[in-house]
């Protein structure tokens, strides 16, 4: 297959130099040679580091391209910078706080298999630096016309997992700068609305979980991203039951921390009208909702979580099949 070239987009926001160049040195050493690296820096525009950066990044190599943001524009505005001054076939962005296993993009771009495959994702290990944990998502993977159930989960993962054809992602408009949070999981929506995906069963991306700001634990930004997604495929989740519950019944503990227990159990009460016999999820949420956020159980309620992930993570192991 030939090696068509693919552009590497890091983008970073007031992060110290030697995490900006562990994402950089990770796409340097890609074994796929035939490769453009981009960095764009969205920094504060009073970020005392940011020279710093600046110069970090043009010394790890002559070859990278370095755009400076006046100021702050937000990440998608940060990756679309980025797509424009791409002149790979296939496009792959990386969040200054990942990073890139050697072989990542060699075996991505083997995945392109039909003309009209728009992205391969790949799955990540992910390194959770609060609760001490080391584990492999998503533990189903699912590949074709995934729309539908792509809309109930994000199994395809951050910003930093798929590698995707420039020009699908431009034709669906690149990344929506209205997106508070979810603006990845919005293009993976996007795209897989149009053209099939496909994905590598390895972990090729080490994607970190830390107590430092990230788009992701930001409780606001979260509830907005989720409104904002449910709006925008609203006729869809009103066709299936199984899929409006799901993206609704994440708010409550949002709309608990955020407006108030009486909101939040109004959103509790239509969910279990929607779907009454959900009793395990329908349980659990009202635990979150009426111990709060920070009581032991919600912490219960985490751990819940975690260890029925991992039961997926084994009993899928053990089938050994695909999804």
């Amino acid at each position: 297959m030939e090696e068509k070239l693919i552009s590497a987009i890091i983008t970073t926001h007031n992060r110290p130099p030697e995490q900006v160049l562990r994402a950089v040195r990770s796409v340097l050493r890609q074994t796929y040679t035939n490769t453009e690296l981009i960095v764009v820096d969205d920094s504060s525009a009073d970020y005392p580091l940011r020279n710093a950066v600046e110069q970090a990044v043009r010394n790890a190599s002559g070859r990278i391209l370095y755009i400076r943001h006046p100021d702050s524009r937000g990440s998608c505005a940060a990756r679309n910078t980025g797509l424009k001054h791409a002149n790979g076939y296939y496009t792959a962005f990386l969040d200054d706080d990942d990073e890139w296993l050697p072989e990542k993009l060699a075996e991505q771009h083997k995945g392109f298999s039909g003309s009209r495959t728009a992205l391969v994702y790949c799955q990540q290990r992910m390194i959770d630096r609060i609760r001490n944990q080391t584990y492999i998502a998503p533990p189903q993977m699912k590949r074709g016309c995934v729309f539908d159930a792509l809309l109930k989960t994000n199994f395809i993962g951050s910003t930093s997992n798929p590698l995707i054809r420039k020009d699908c992602l431009c034709q669906i408009g690149g990344f929506d700068t209205k997106m508070q949070s979810m603006q990845d999981y919005d293009v993976w929506l996007r795209l897989a609305a149009r053209y099939p995906v496909n994905y590598v069963r390895k972990p090729l991306l080490k994607y970190y979980i830390h107590e430092n700001a990230r788009i992701s634990t930001d409780s606001g930004k979260k509830l907005s991203g989720f409104l904002r997604l449910n709006a925008k495929y609203r006729k869809y989740i009103e066709q299936n039951n199984d899929t409006w519950y799901l993206r609704h019944i994440v708010l409550t503990p949002l709309l608990a921390r955020l407006e108030s227990r009486r909101c939040a159990l109004a959103m509790w009460l239509r969910c279990v009208r929607r779907c009454p016999f959900k009793i395990i999820g329908n349980t659990k949420f009202l635990l979150v909702i009426l111990a709060g956020c920070d009581s032991r159980p919600y912490r219960f309620y985490e751990k819940l979580k975690y260890a029925r992930l991992t039961k997926r993570r084994a009993l899928h192991s053990i089938a050994g099949g695909e999804s």
